[in-house]
């Protein structure tokens, strides 16, 4: 039988839901009283603020008595307790806070009674600082998604008989038990796949039950996808909303991810592209963009003159270059613009008239988008719990794009295995309506030679 562990949990260890059933079994769960003094003066995230209150309600509701006696068994086996203050035990280190020494006194008083004690802190230097004192530290499980490289990629490689290739081409589909050592492959539902044969190749999707092929695409222009991975997400993008509302893309900077997206969703959008009737019930009204502010950029958004718009314009830039690109440069849409119109400028035209807007991912809780294709990029600096305000902002007929890497997260408190971004990845691998594609950074980076050169030696 595993030795039983008391885990005492700091304030940011409860600032999600359901924090407390973090450890089964037959584990104690150590709550001190200063914690609960700090998540009742908590001033951070709304999201955050509203899971802090929600954690005090609970406390509250399982009685403040019997949780600093005996303790009330949690509905997933494990032990909730309130440690009151320890003043009596000695703390020797300097530089904490108040709130930290009270930790710490109850991790040392749980030590001196013979207790296995584990302090559950996202805080490095605070797990650095109880290791000198003689306690154990771990980050919160719920902190703990895969490493990077362990990631769900959204993509497979598998291989077949060319004979098996050409039945796929002729009969539209394939059975897993067509794919060699298809017991070794792990199929998720849209997962996209490359099959490989000896002298023949095909791009295929996962639909749950059968290999299918990409769906036949209408590109804009002379816009193509370069690799297969770009033509992975044309078809994720060009998919119908209601099979696919969420897409998630990750991958390296120069891998074309927020280009394709935005060609996509551009030529998508009604009142940009020239289309017959019968194809407008298949389009968005509006193409909407958003990056997320990192924190100590977004305190001096204040400074920045104009409206919104004038506000965001910075946090947006790297969009805006490749929305110019499109329209002004590569062409791959062309706008018309009415005789009349005094703006000729074809990206200044369909802004003013709302068919491209720029979006604040703070201003967003109370709000709807129905009929719209929403690109969220840098999402990798979305704080987890900022994601379900996000996601749940999907209305009918739309399309989310959640673009990013995250191999280069600049929120504090983020890293590469926790982010918003790896946090809905993970969530939804493998849900019927989520598709997910994830660009190699080794091999796909189309930017130019060198950039893929340096992403590859960087």
């Amino acid at each position: 039988m595993a030795e039983q562990k008391y885990y005492v949990l700091r304030t940011h260890s409860l600032l999600k839901k359901d924090a407390t059933l973090q450890f089964d079994g037959d584990n104690v769960v150590v709550i001190p009283m200063a914690v609960l003094e700090d998540l009742d003066n908590y001033r951070g995230y709304p999201e955050d603020r509203r899971i802090a209150k929600e954690t005090l309600k609970y406390v509250e509701s399982l009685g403040i008595e019997k949780l600093s006696k005996e303790g009330v068994r949690q509905k997933n086996g494990s032990l909730l307790k309130v440690a009151l203050d320890a003043s009596d035990e000695q703390v020797n280190i300097n530089n904490i806070t108040p709130m930290d020494k009270r930790c710490f006194q109850v991790c040392l008083k749980l030590k001196d009674e013979g207790k296995k004690v584990v302090l559950i802190s996202n805080n490095t230097i605070i797990r650095m600082k109880a290791s000198i004192i003689g306690i154990e530290a771990q980050e919160p499980k719920f902190l703990l998604f895969p490493p990077l490289k362990e990631q769900y990629k959204g993509k497979a490689e598998i291989y077949a008989s060319d004979m098996v290739i050409e039945t796929f081409f002729n009969k539209g589909y394939l059975d897993i038990e067509d794919i060699y050592e298809y017991e070794n492959i792990q199929f998720m539902p849209n997962m996209f796949l490359t099959i490989k044969g000896a002298q023949s190749s095909a791009l295929a999707r996962f639909d749950g039950e059968k290999i299918v092929p990409l769906q036949d695409v209408i590109l804009p222009g002379r816009f193509k996808g370069l690799n297969n991975t770009q033509r992975f997400l044309i078809d994720s993008i060009y998919r119908d909303a209601k099979e696919a509302p969420i897409v998630i893309v990750k991958g390296p900077a120069g891998t074309g991810k927020t280009f394709t997206s935005l060609v996509m969703a551009l030529s998508r959008t009604r009142g940009i592209v020239r289309t017959k009737k019968d194809d407008e019930r298949s389009l968005y009204g509006r193409t909407l963009i958003a990056a997320p502010m990192v924190e100590d950029i977004a305190k001096k958004i204040g400074a920045v003159p104009g409206g919104i718009e004038e506000k965001l314009n910075p946090y947006v830039a790297g969009i805006m270059d490749n929305v110019n690109d499109i329209f002004n440069y590569s062409k791959y849409i062309k706008v018309d613009i009415p005789a009349e119109e005094e703006v000729k400028d074809p990206v200044r035209y369909i802004l003013n008239n709302g068919k491209l807007k720029l979006v604040s991912l703070d201003l967003l809780r109370g709000r709807t988008f129905p009929n719209v294709c929403f690109i969220i990029d840098e999402a990798q600096n979305i704080r987890p719990s900022d994601m379900k305000t996000i996601a749940t902002r999907i209305g009918e007929g739309s399309k989310f794009i959640f673009l990013g890497d995250p191999s280069q997260v600049d929120a504090p408190e983020l890293n590469e295995r926790y982010n918003g971004l790896t946090y809905l990845s993970e969530v939804f691998k493998g849900h019927p309506l989520c598709h997910q594609i994830c660009f190699d950074k080794d091999n796909e980076t189309v930017r130019s030679e060198f950039a893929r050169i340096a992403a590859q030696m960087l």
